[in-house]
This record gives structure tokens, sequence and C-alpha cells, in this order.
């Protein structure tokens, strides 16, 4: 982030951050080419939320649209996208309850194969 960016640069870097930041390195670096599994990741990347200079360490924070994670639930943070698009489930929590918070996954139908034919 720069606080010189302004108009569409700073546009531009907002939505790639909010649709593509998956994985940084311990420094901070954004990867924002790297959408894959924990498990088939470059090893020197984390998981964007697992960054050691993240300024939100002590916040509650829930996100979605990484659907290769599935759903994640530690150190109060929740991951919520958990495929149904591509034939996993729809997935919800109750933000208002204590812990430990129980997810709600259901079916979908109807969803995408990843060769582009639906179901």
């Amino acid at each position: 982030w720069s606080r010189d960016l302004a108009g569409i640069d700073r546009l531009r870097f907002t939505t790639n951050c909010l649709t593509r930041l998956r994985y940084c390195t311990a420094d901070g670096a954004l990867a924002l080419k790297e959408k894959g599994t924990l498990a088939t990741r470059p090893g020197h990347l984390i998981p964007w939320f697992q960054c050691p200079e993240r300024r939100t360490q002590g916040d509650r924070i829930i996100f979605g649209h990484w659907s290769s994670l599935g759903y994640w639930d530690r150190d109060n943070v929740w991951g919520i996208d958990s495929g149904c698009l591509w034939g996993g489930s729809l997935t919800a929590i109750r933000l208002r309850r204590k812990r430990p918070i129980e997810p709600v996954h259901l079916p979908c139908t109807g969803y995408l194969s990843p060769k582009g034919g639906g179901d």
C-alpha cells in the first residue's frame, strides 16, 4: 500500500487485494498470482492472514473468495468460501455466537465443473 496511490491506481490495487490476495511473503510482500491450496503453494509463501506483521492481528476477520482453502477457523480468522460454485457447500457462521462457532454448510446444486460444464 502507498499513500501516493490515487484514482484508478488506488482502485486497481484495492480491487486486486480484495479478489486476488491469498498469499504473501513473511516480510509482507504480496503474491497476487498464486491461488492454489496450502499444500501446493510455494514454500516461501504464507496465507495473508498469517503474515507476522499484519496490523489486524487482534481483530476478528471473516473472509471469502478462496475456495481452494475451504472452511478455515483458527486464531480469530474465518474463511467461509467452501467452494459452492465448484460443488462444495455454501457456508455461513453466526457472528454473535461465542466460541465455539459451528458453521452451517448447505449443499450446492447446479454448480459448475472446473472444465466449464454444469452439473
